[in-house]
């Protein structure tokens, strides 16, 4: 049973450790990755070096001991490098407890998504975001599989509604997370208006259709420039992002995803699934 913040998948791990003298030398970075196994690979990839640490994939709950152990066995591997589609909040609320308490860099290289764009980013020392790279929020919404191993998808505000055994688990879980929005002085404002999206879109369509023109159904919301200097992280240089949807299609495309993400600014995703919205 777990609980996710992103894209249920399911996976194979490989693990790679070692020493090497550069990160480019050793054709192991998220780049490097995609070229060998393809732009969306379904494995997920941990790599330990001396001097640095890969991430992509999705996080699950090995990964955070993983990056932990690796931080501990090299002192120079201070820069992770991502290409994540997201995964379990706990893990990546212990993934980032382990960035800040090394001070470590992290380098997006592809995509962060969902729980590293939440937790993983604000607790990185300082962050890099390469040309090409985008970077996803959604809500705030909980994954997880029921004793039958369905998928049920719930809003936080349901937690009432949670099987016994995994509200248990989910409180001290969003306990964490409320904790660590108080501690980086962060509110989640996108999330939240990505939230009401959602909850209009049910209302709007009447149950009915697919709403694919008149209410799309985004899964993701790809911020622009302004956004990610609202983010409240700390950059190591001027980020990198998008200019518009047209430029967004055509790189997530080039990562083989299928799925329609949304590219704008607040007052545009206000008015998504609303008559104001049509004129």
């Amino acid at each position: 049973m777990v609980l996710v913040r992103g894209f249920l998948t399911f996976v194979v791990l490989l693990f790679v450790c070692g020493t090497a003298t550069s990160a480019a030398a050793d054709g192991l970075l998220p780049i490097d990755i995609r070229a060998k196994f393809g732009r969306s690979p379904k494995t997920n990839f941990h790599i330990c070096r001396s001097d640095y640490l890969v991430l992509t994939g999705e996080l699950w709950s090995n990964a955070a001991d993983f990056v932990r152990d690796c931080l501990v066995k090299n002192k120079s591997a201070r820069t992770l490098h991502v290409d994540l589609l997201g995964g379990e909040v706990a893990t990546a609320l212990k993934i980032a407890q382990a960035l800040e308490e090394f001070g470590v860099d992290v380098v997006v290289d592809g995509r962060c998504y969902s729980a590293c764009a939440s937790f993983l980013l604000p607790a990185a020392k300082k962050v890099t975001i390469l040309g090409g790279s985008i970077v996803g929020i959604h809500d705030i919404r909980y994954r997880y599989l029921d004793k039958n191993g369905k998928l049920v998808v719930l809003k936080q505000r349901d937690v009432d509604k949670l099987e016994a055994a995994v509200r248990a688990r989910y409180r001290p879980v969003d306990d964490a997370r409320r904790a660590f929005l108080r501690k980086y002085g962060r509110s989640e404002p996108l999330n939240q208006i990505y939230q009401r999206y959602l909850d209009r879109r049910p209302e709007f369509l009447w149950g009915k259709g697919d709403g694919s023109f008149l209410c799309p159904a985004y899964e993701l919301w790809i911020l622009n420039k302004a956004q990610l200097k609202a983010f409240g992280l700390r950059y190591a240089n001027e980020p990198w992002a998008p200019e518009s949807q047209q430029q967004v299609d055509r790189i997530t495309r080039g990562y083989r995803e299928t799925g329609r993400y949304f590219f704008g600014s607040e007052d545009s995703m206000n008015r998504q699934c609303t008559l104001a919205g049509f004129f």
